[in-house]
C-alpha cells in the first residue's frame, strides 16, 4: 500500500483551517449571545455561547442614543462616496500601468512599492489635511481611500486577462485607447471590481481612526466612531434620550448590553454583503492574484 503524500498536507491544511474559523468565530459568537443576555447574565459570567436571561433592551436603546441614526447614514454616505472616488481613480492608475508602451510605468511602479513600505506618518498627514483646508470635511476621509496594493491587483488583472490581440483588433477597428478603456478593458473586469470594491467598502466602514483625527463635529461621525465612544466613553449614558422604564441603578448594566447590541448592528450588514457576493469575490481575488 503506497502513502499518500497528500494525506499529511491535507491534515495541516484543515487543521489551520479549524482553528482560524473558531479564532474568528468564537468572539462573534459570545458578542451575540452577550447582545441577547441580561447584563446580569454576563457580569456573573453564566452567560459565554447561549444567550442568558433573554433582553433585548439594549437594542433598544441603542435607538435612543445619542447621533446613531445619523452616524449609520454617515457611515453609508462614506462608504458609496468611496466606491465612487477610490474606484475610477484605481482603474484609471493600474490601466496605464499594464500597457508595454507606457514608457514611465516603471519609475511609478517603485514609487507605488516604496508607499507600501514607508509612509509619510500621522503629523504630515494632519498638516496636509489642514492645508488643503479638508479639516472637519467629508473628504479627509474620502480621498485616502485609494489604495495601491488595489492599483497592483487591478494591474496584474489587466495584464493577465485583457489579452494585447484584444487592444490591437480594436485599435485596426479604429477604437483608440480612451475608448478601449471604457468600452472594452473596464466592461471585462466586474470580477476585479467587485474585489476592490469589497476592500475599499469593509476599510471605510470599519474606519474609525481617520474620523476621530480629522472630523470635530459629532454629526459627522460615522458608525465605528460612535461606537468607539460608546464603549470608552465614562459619560456614555448621557447621550441616551431616554431611558424610560429603567431605573438609574440599572442604567450602567443596560449600557452594557448598548454596547454589544451596537457591535451586532455594525457588523451585519457586512456580513450579509458578503454572503451575496461570495463567489464574485472568491473569483476576482483568484484573477487577481496573477502577477503580471
Amino acid at each position: 500500500m503506497r502513502f499518500n503524500s497528500d494525506v499529511p498536507f491535507n491534515a495541516v491544511v484543515w487543521t489551520l483551517m479549524v482553528v482560524i474559523m473558531l479564532l474568528w468565530l468564537i468572539p462573534l459568537l459570545y458578542v451575540f449571545s452577550a447582545a441577547f443576555s441580561s447584563a446580569d447574565a454576563i457580569l456573573s459570567g453564566d452567560m459565554l455561547f447561549i444567550p442568558r436571561g433573554w433582553n433585548i433592551e439594549g437594542f433598544k436603546l441603542i435607538f435612543q442614543y445619542d447621533g446613531f441614526g445619523r452616524s449609520y447614514l454617515n457611515t453609508i454616505l462614506y462608504c458609496m462616496l468611496t466606491l465612487a472616488v477610490s474606484m475610477p481613480l484605481t482603474l484609471c492608475a493600474a490601466y496605464p500601468l499594464s500597457r508595454g508602451d507606457f514608457m514611465a510605468k516603471k519609475f511609478i511602479m517603485v514609487v507605488y512599492t516604496i508607499t507600501l513600505f514607508f509612509g509619510g506618518g500621522l503629523v504630515p498627514t494632519y498638516l496636509l489635511i489642514r492645508n488643503l483646508h479638508l479639516y472637519n470635511s467629508v473628504l479627509a476621509l474620502v480621498l485616502p481611500g485609494v489604495s495601491v496594493w488595489n492599483i497592483i491587483i487591478v494591474r496584474s488583472y489587466f495584464n493577465t486577462r485583457i489579452p494585447k490581440e484584444l487592444q490591437e483588433a480594436a485599435n485596426i477597428d479604429g477604437c483608440g485607447d480612451f475608448a478601449f478603456f471604457l468600452r472594452i478593458a473596464v466592461p471585462l473586469s466586474s470580477p476585479i471590481l467587485i474585489v476592490i470594491g469589497l476592500y475599499a467598502l469593509v476599510g471605510q466602514w470599519n474606519s474609525y481612526f481617520g474620523a476621530m483625527i480629522f472630523l470635530d463635529d459629532r454629526a459627522k461621525y460615522p458608525l465605528q466612531l460612535l461606537l468607539r465612544e460608546l464603549l470608552l466613553s465614562s459619560d456614555a449614558a448621557a447621550h441616551v434620550n431616554s431611558w424610560a422604564g429603567i431605573n438609574p441603578a440599572d442604567q450602567l448594566t443596560a449600557l452594557m448590553a448598548m454596547k454589544y447590541g451596537t457591535i451586532i448592528i455594525s457588523a451585519v450588514p457586512l456580513i450579509l454583503l458578503y454572503a451575496f457576493i461570495q463567489k464574485y469575490f472568491i473569483r476576482g481575488v483568484m484573477v487577481g492574484s496573477l502577477k503580471g
